[in-house]
């Protein structure tokens, strides 16, 4: 594996890790989508500088591009924990 698929990896590892974490203590939507986005973005920074050793020359646009696929993951994730909070609300 090359360390741009490493990344890659890490990067949904944590933004699932966070977003199911928050769905758990939160219930509004947009809030949790938000803080989880921003918590994954900054864990995957910090992984990523542990990992390098130095803080990488395109750290901007890393920052930018990983928030937006960490909103992307915690949004899906939020969606799916509200479905299923509707549906346990129903009685089965």
């Amino acid at each position: 594996m090359n360390e741009g698929t490493t990344g890659i990896i890490m990067l949904i590892i944590i933004s699932l890790v966070t977003s199911i974490i928050g769905n758990f203590f939160n219930k509004n939507y947009w809030l949790t989508v938000l803080i989880t986005a921003v918590i994954s973005d900054v864990l995957f920074q910090i992984a990523a500088t542990i990992h390098l050793g130095h803080l990488d020359a395109f750290f901007l646009i890393a920052l930018i591009v990983a928030g937006f696929y960490s909103l992307i993951i915690s949004a899906v994730v939020g969606a799916l924990f509200n479905l299923i909070r509707e549906y346990l609300k129903s009685g089965f």
